[in-house]
């Protein structure tokens, strides 16, 4: 109790002592924090006062003694709760009068009732008003903890939100995690999808990477073996010293946390948390919050899982299309396939990103989707297309624009569907495009077009061998082709050629 707790009863206690001729002193565990005659580091404190204020704190009761010379004093506890925090203490402002003090001997049964009926008044309005502080200081606290798990939460929720598995912005999570929370540890681990497992830790916690990852092994070993977790979401110790399996597995104590990553009853992994702070114990509202966090994760991983299967999904209608399509010419049987292949190569001896690759494979594998509608007679034709029947053929970029515009999922692949037949020299079509004005992945797909068109069999021409297509493609650079993706195109197949791989099929 201190001085702030009485100062709204000033005005009584000050009233009591003009009118009512009595002093009114408020003490604390060891001294006096109000007086209504002085100043509470003025009042000489005796032996006998303070013994008298430690006996009404020790008995909790009303207490009445008589100092010295007939000087009546009376005791009243104040509470917080069930525990004594301070003592009341009132007695007559003019003690060492023996008037008075006669008097007051005369009405002491009555006097004394009296006295500790107003007593109990006021100590109950002490105690109301340290209970409220107490009471405001307890929710304010809890309101600053949960402006923090919001904080947390806000932090965090933006990361969760942008994660692609695989990828990387796990560990940025795990940190954020680490930080906002304050912990020295981090982990999300997830047994079957290892390249997504993450250890993140508090700056020279640990040198060794490799004792650090075996520490987070073990603890998720040990929750494995526990029968009780497999029932729970979560699994929490707020001590392992406290716990033999814990303890084990660190020289020193540590408070863990540890919650399910899961979704419709698949279990991913574990998100977890160790602190070596354990003055502190996991609030209720920090496992809440990092349940929300591991469901969003789970989230996440199913949100990539469907992705993927239906990117998968996706891929094999393509393939079944370009299948049909190729079914009516022998000679063209597999091509888009391989188109795709040498892009991909392209792709990756261009460094291109993961998005990227997938753009042009869908690209590469579609580029004739178009072919579709065209008959089979001018599809298998050995002789040379008459003006008509090549007016049908070149419809087929742009056919193919048409069938494939209403899937979203290909719209970034839609550009080399419909341009891998423009020429560098601005003749090509459907569109007369010309230089860089042609859509990069079109560029690419033109070149791989043409080198599997001369590599492979045709009903009008045999094949020509690799180095016989690299060279008529060298020649049709600047015009037909862009120069600089003929050029590293034949890096690629010289790579190939040196170590003695069969072009057509690698």
């Amino acid at each position: 109790m201190i001085s702030s707790d009485v100062e709204p009863f000033i005005g009584i206690f000050s009233s009591l002592a003009a009118l009512g001729q009595i002093n009114v002193e408020v003490w604390n565990a060891t001294k006096p924090v109000f007086s209504s005659v002085s100043r509470p580091q003025e009042i000489s404190v005796s032996r006998e006062a303070r013994d008298f204020a430690g006996r009404v704190r020790r008995r909790a009761t009303f207490q009445h003694a008589v100092f010295g010379d007939q000087r009546h004093v009376f005791g009243m506890p104040v509470n917080n709760g069930q525990e004594p925090i301070g003592a009341l203490i009132a007695y007559p402002a003019n003690a060492d009068r023996g008037s008075n003090c006669a008097i007051f001997d005369e009405q002491q049964e009555t006097g004394g009732k009296d006295m500790e009926r107003l007593l109990g008044h006021m100590a109950g309005l002490i105690e109301q008003r340290c209970g409220t502080q107490t009471e405001i200081e307890s929710l304010a606290s809890e309101l600053s903890k949960a402006l923090e798990d919001i904080y947390v939460y806000s932090t965090v929720a933006g990361q969760i939100k942008t994660l692609k598995f695989p990828g990387h912005k796990q560990t940025d999570l795990a940190e954020d995690i680490m930080k906002a929370m304050r912990m020295d540890l981090v982990f999300i681990v997830m047994p079957e999808r290892e390249d997504n497992n993450v250890i993140v830790s508090r700056k020279g916690f640990c040198a060794n990477q490799r004792d650090l990852e075996s520490f987070v092994k073990n603890l998720n070993a040990a929750i494995l073996r526990d029968t009780v977790q497999e029932a729970e979401d979560y699994f929490m110790i707020n001590d392992s010293s406290q716990n033999q399996v814990f303890s084990r597995l660190h020289s020193n104590a540590y408070r863990f946390l540890a919650v399910k990553i899961q979704h419709e009853n698949n279990l991913y992994g574990w998100l977890g948390l160790v602190s070596f702070k354990t003055d502190e114990i996991f609030r209720r509202s920090e496992l809440r919050l990092l349940m929300s966090m591991a469901e969003q994760l789970a989230l996440v991983l199913f949100g990539s899982d469907l992705y993927y299967d239906l990117e998968r999904l996706l891929i094999h209608v393509v393939k079944s299309l370009v299948f049909a399509i190729e079914a009516k010419d022998v000679y063209t049987r597999g091509h888009s396939e391989r188109v795709s292949h040498y892009c991909m190569r392209l792709a990756a001896h261009l460094g291109l990103d993961d998005k990227e690759k997938k753009v042009l494979q869908l690209a590469a594998l579609l580029h004739d989707i178009g072919k579709i509608g065209t008959p089979e007679q001018i599809l298998t034709k050995p002789a040379s297309l008459d003006n008509e029947e090549m007016k049908r053929i070149r419809e087929h970029p742009q056919k193919g624009y048409n069938i494939l515009k209403p899937l979203e999922k290909l719209s970034d692949s839609l550009p080399g569907i419909l341009y891998h037949h423009e020429r560098y020299d601005g003749q090509g079509y459907p569109s007369r495009l010309k230089g860089e004005e042609i859509p990069f992945q079109a560029r690419l797909i033109a070149v791989a077009d043409t080198f599997d068109a001369l590599a492979t069999d045709r009903g009008y021409r045999a094949a020509r061998s690799p180095r016989e297509a690299l060279a008529i493609m060298e020649k049709a650079a600047g015009t037909q082709l862009d120069p600089h993706c003929v050029a590293l195109f034949k890096e690629v197949i010289n790579q190939d050629l040196k170590v003695g791989d069969n072009v057509q099929d690698c």
